[in-house]
């Protein structure tokens, strides 16, 4: 990303050096440069300054989650995601990924009689809407209340099998191997969906990778933190291989002498504690900085850096008496905010651009409709 040096070293070279770089100069064109800046951003709600996914997982009849940083306010949820950024978040973003369903935007809390009782608290049910309040930006309001009924046990996804080790005088052979989590209660799941198989050559020993999870509690504190490795030579027939749960985030080998089979089986019903809590999803839009040194960096691609520059090139223009030049500077900046727009409106569907209105006219007169119409 460019900084703010990299845009007013061109805009002095542009302006052959009459506002420097340095001392009062630098001082004019870092302004003009956040000037600019601030224009193109409230330009449009811009995909490059779109969070990435944040989730956090819900507490029974909690409508008030805290995402900043620092002890939350009282009576809040603190999510753990201590986000510094947050403008307003993103309205079509917000996801109960436990239930499939996406939450509604509202602007304060509905008042409905199965959504609240009469003392005005939050009546418990499966999330519905939610409000940001844009003087509060780092509290996410939910309602009703979760109820955190959800009912998934998680088990591993298909095990990463390798065998790069080296040891021991084992022949070439097959494996069949599955896994399964272990809760901090001592609970297991059952076997990943699909078992792996490997043929790991002479002298080699089988490694398993261990098993990732996407969230790794319950709603009540339980953690899903360790895993069981089953494997086997024949395909359904996988035994216990490790002596203790293992920790996620730690790899088995297997052992130079080759694999056990006096462990028990893969179990077939799972006894791993159930979630209880809703996985919410959702995107934010960055707050706006403000740009103050040469060293900060702004908040637009470099491919859009020609259209900052010519921003400033006409505030710096102006200021230096140069109508003609500030004219034409500020036209290509104008013509560069659009094509931004283009970019911008085109890059959901690369793929197929629909027709000018005077098609559709044309063709209604015809008495033919395209079925995308």
């Amino acid at each position: 990303m460019s900084t703010v040096a990299d845009i007013i070293g061109k805009v002095s070279q542009d302006i052959r050096s009459q506002l420097a770089v340095t001392g009062t100069g630098e001082a004019i064109l870092i302004d003009y440069t956040n000037r600019i800046h601030k224009q193109i951003l409230r330009f449009s709600r811009w995909d490059f300054i779109l969070s990435e996914p944040q989730y956090f997982m819900t507490y029974q009849g909690q409508t008030d989650y805290w995402i900043g940083t620092g002890a939350p306010p009282e009576g809040q949820v603190n999510t753990g995601l201590v986000l510094t950024d947050v403008d307003r978040i993103q309205d079509n973003s917000v996801w109960d990924l436990s239930n499939y369903k996406q939450l509604k935007s509202v602007g304060r809390q509905p008042v409905a009689p199965q959504q609240m009782y009469r003392s005005g608290q939050s009546r418990p049910g499966l999330p519905a809407t939610f409000w940001q309040n844009h003087n509060d930006p780092f509290t996410l309001h939910i309602y009703p209340g979760p109820s955190n009924s959800n009912p998934y046990q998680p088990y591993p996804a298909t095990p990463i099998l390798s065998a790069t080790v080296s040891g021991g005088s084992l022949p070439l052979r097959t494996y069949f191997v599955r896994t399964t989590f272990v809760d901090s209660n001592g609970g297991e799941s059952v076997g990943s969906d699909i078992e792996s198989s490997w043929v790991p050559a002479a002298g080699k020993l089988l490694s398993v990778i261990s098993p990732n999870i996407d969230w790794p509690y319950t709603d009540t504190g339980i953690q899903y933190g360790h895993y069981n490795v089953y494997a086997g030579t024949q395909e359904g027939g996988e035994t216990l291989q490790n002596v203790s749960p293992i920790a996620i985030g730690t790899n088995w080998t297997e052992p130079s002498t080759g694999l056990t089979n006096t462990g028990q089986s893969v179990p077939t019903a799972s006894t791993i504690a159930q979630m209880g809590g809703y996985i919410i999803r959702f995107n934010y839009y960055k707050d706006r900085v403000v740009l103050t040194s040469t060293s900060d960096t702004l908040q637009i691609p470099d491919d859009y850096e020609d259209v900052v520059v010519h921003g400033v090139n006409a505030y710096a223009f102006k200021f230096l008496g140069l109508p003609e030049q500030a004219s034409e500077s500020m036209s290509a900046y104008k013509s560069g905010c659009t094509e931004m727009v283009w970019d911008k409106n085109l890059f959901p569907k690369p793929d197929f651009m629909r027709p000018d209105p005077s098609t559709y006219v044309n063709q209604q007169e015809m008495g033919i409709l395209p079925p995308f119409f």
